[in-house]
């Protein structure tokens, strides 16, 4: 536990000084120390990840046993259900294996991928990106990315699809999201930015998209969602848990960011080209938690949009940050440092108590 109080102090302190610049002598120009914090952030969060100890994460032991027989599910798997679902991920891990390349090892440059794709999104699209950070850590997409390594790695393949949709580069969004799908077949998740771009992005229609996919969200009939899980395979691979949330207090607290936002959007100015781009996806993240109510694995796809939700809401509060209105900023952010507590006190992904692999005793393997 100790480890992550430290990252959270560290990133307090990051936020404090993150809008002054330094000048770097060697470079011959001045540089923001958010751009710098970032990769410092990132620097530790992957350290943290990649040399977990194994008993860190609630599928780390499993990974580790299909990472040594990746080929033996290939062969025997591919007219069976993990190959139709999920083949890249064994092609990944069979490729790594038999190249000879340890599993501990095989993590640190598959957290290398994920974290440079963090990095990237992160820092081409956040304004305040240490505060972007925060919100990563303190609504513990960490822990997620503690524990579920393939779903990950589509989650950084899908941030690769935003990415090359918003340059307009449609094929190789196209090809981000396939590859994505190919690793984990929640990504079917990411569908619907593709839609969006019929709708285009300006500033008049996003209130009304948003509130739409909401109220589709929350009136969609159940027996119809079923309906199309079941015909989808959905239920055969995951099993049937209807009407389960998957946490209600982060519910709770999705939809209250995304009401904030909503409001900064009428209240504050919201014409930046980034964000009129990233606003209606992240509203998708509030859609998929509510339909999570209906089944509990739905939350699953909602991780796809959360870090351009963590994005858009930190440019939001980020407008709150003028001397009048700094103690309301001071505020919020303690609520989701409180929060962070509570969730983690839960622990459902196994994530504490933290250790490195050489505290517990592992060997590099």
């Amino acid at each position: 536990m100790y480890i992550f109080i430290l990252i959270l102090l560290l990133t307090q302190i990051c936020m404090v000084y993150s809008h002054r610049k330094i000048k770097l002598k060697f470079l011959k120009k001045s540089a923001d120390l958010d751009s710098l914090f970032l990769i410092l952030d990132m620097v530790l969060l992957w350290f943290v990840l990649s040399f977990k100890a194994q008993h860190v994460g609630t599928d780390t032991v499993t990974y580790e046993i299909v990472y040594h027989n990746a080929y033996t599910y290939l062969e025997s798997g591919i007219r069976g259900l993990n190959w139709k679902y999920q083949p890249l991920y064994y092609v990944l891990f069979g490729t790594l294996e038999t190249a000879g390349i340890a599993f501990k090892t095989a993590l640190v440059i598959i957290y290398i991928f994920a974290f440079v794709s963090l990095y990237h999104f992160i820092n081409k699209f956040s304004r305040n990106k240490v505060l972007s950070v925060f919100f990563f850590f303190t609504l513990s997409m960490i822990d997620f990315y503690m524990s579920g390594l393939r779903q990950m790695i589509a989650v950084s393949f899908g941030l690769w699809a935003m990415d090359f949709l918003y340059c307009k580069k449609k094929k190789s969004a196209i090809a981000a999201f396939v590859i994505a799908f190919l690793f984990h077949p929640s990504s079917a998740a990411l569908f619907p930015i593709f839609v969006l771009e019929i709708f285009g992005r300006k500033r008049r229609n996003l209130e009304f998209i948003i509130i739409s996919m909401w109220a589709v969200a929350a009136l969609f009939p159940q027996r119809i969602f079923d309906f199309i899980l079941s015909r989808a395979g959905y239920y055969s691979y995951y099993g049937i848990e209807n009407g389960v949330s998957t946490n209600i207090l982060l519910l709770a607290v999705y939809l209250a960011i995304a009401c904030f936002v909503l409001f900064t959007m009428r209240a504050k100015h919201w014409d930046e080209k980034k964000m009129l781009y990233l606003t209606p996806i992240s509203g998708l993240c509030i859609c998929l938690w509510i339909f999570s109510t209906k089944n509990f694995y739905i939350s699953r796809m909602a991780y796809y949009y959360q870090i351009p939700l963590f994005v858009v809401f930190a440019e939001a509060l980020e407008k709150y940050t003028k001397r009048k209105e700094i103690l309301f900023f001071i505020f919020i952010t303690g609520l989701f440092i409180l929060q962070y507590f509570i969730v983690s006190s839960i622990d459902s992904l196994n994530i504490r108590p933290y250790e490195f692999f050489w505290q517990a005793g592992e060997m590099w393997k």
